[in-house]
């Protein structure tokens, strides 16, 4: 079972990080690095974001605690895995 976490330093609406754990050890560091816990819709909306009018993003994503370069094809991957 996935947990899904975001950590918004600035508390910039644009800026964020989203954390995905798959174990409870990777759970357990996210949150020990300040990240909350959010549900799995709502990561997956943060994560397939896109810039609207202009505006700047700034969105990193991790999955168990390693950078994701795609985080577009992370998101359609597990909203597979649940359909």
């Amino acid at each position: 079972m996935r947990t899904y976490w975001k950590l918004s330093p600035s508390n910039f609406g644009n800026e964020y990080s989203i954390g995905v754990a798959s174990t409870d050890a990777d759970a357990e560091q996210y949150k020990a690095e300040g990240y909350q816990r959010i549900d799995r819709d709502y990561a997956l909306s943060c994560m397939a974001r896109r810039p609207v009018a202009g505006e700047q993003l700034s969105i990193s994503v991790s999955n168990d605690g390693d950078q994701v370069q795609d985080r577009f094809q992370l998101a359609r991957q597990l909203r597979k895995r649940a359909a």
